[in-house]
């Protein structure tokens, strides 16, 4: 079923859900191709390297995304749309990222 500007805010809350997981979904399959990119170098220190990369990144977005998220009450609505609407820019920023090609000369 389509979300339209007639469903109001719970159309909105409700888009922003999809969004939010179409971005994780996008997220996951990009992280596999970049990884397999980088294993393919041959170069384990690079792919060690990216790991740590990856779980700072994630990291970093998760403590922003919930600091930008505490102005909300914590398990509400509000707080819900605010974290996933945050998740969900970083996402197709890393996303971007992971589709440039290999930062490796």
């Amino acid at each position: 079923m389509a979300i339209s500007h007639t469903d109001g805010y719970l159309g909105y809350l409700s888009c922003t859900e999809k969004v939010y997981q179409h971005s994780e979904h996008l997220l996951s399959v990009s992280l596999i191709d970049y990884r397999n990119k980088i294993e393919a170098l041959g170069d384990r220190e690079t792919v060690k390297f990216f790991n740590q990369n990856q779980q700072d990144w994630l990291n970093y977005r998760d403590s922003t995304c919930r600091y930008l998220s505490s102005s909300a009450i914590k398990g509400s609505d509000a707080y819900t749309h605010l974290y996933q609407f945050c998740t969900l820019i970083d996402n197709y920023n890393r996303i971007d990222f992971l589709n440039r090609p290999i930062p490796i000369s």
